[in-house]
Formats: structure tokens, C-alpha cells, sequence
């Protein structure tokens, strides 16, 4: 990986601020070297989370219902259940 002549934290903070607003409004506007220095590591971060996604399948029924019971986890929180039948029986 090149470097920009700065500290190791320089690159990492720079680095960790580009790929964020990369993220963030999937465009930047950069110099060259420093753009070489966020493809380097999004490229290497992508590169894990394909091995990864590769590796799930093997796991078998495990990661199906670990994947199923997080959104049935998020699903509970955002709704609570209420009973609109008796509010509208009453108001009648």
C-alpha cells in the first residue's frame, strides 16, 4: 500500500473518513493518491465480506435460521401489537 508521507494514524483516520463518505453519498471528490490509498482498502474490505458470504452456506440451517430470528427480532420491536376491533366497538 502507498503511502501519504504522514503517520500511520493520518492514514487510518483518512482513510476510515473517506470510506464513510463514500458510504455515505456514493461519490467523493479526492486527489489520486489518496483515492489509490481508500481503493486499496475497500477492495480489501470487500475481498472479506465475499469470502464470508461464501462460507455461509456451508453452515447449513444455522445460518438460515440465525438470519431469520434477527428479523423477527427487529419486526417485534418496531410493532406492537394493539387490538383495534374493541377501540372502534366502543366508539360506536
Amino acid at each position: 500500500m502507498k503511502k501519504t508521507g504522514r503517520g500511520s494514524s493520518y492514514e487510518q483516520a483518512l482513510i476510515k473518513n473517506l470510506s464513510r463518505n463514500l458510504q455515505e453519498h456514493q461519490t467523493i471528490t479526492t486527489t489520486i493518491s489518496k483515492a489509490r490509498l481508500l481503493k486499496a482498502s475497500v477492495e480489501r474490505k470487500i475481498g472479506n465480506i465475499i469470502k464470508v458470504t461464501r462460507r455461509t452456506h456451508r453452515r447449513g440451517d444455522n445460518a438460515l435460521y440465525a438470519t431469520v430470528s434477527l428479523h423477527q427480532d427487529k419486526k417485534e420491536e418496531k410493532h406492537e401489537p394493539t387490538s383495534t376491533k374493541n377501540k372502534s366497538n366502543k366508539a360506536k
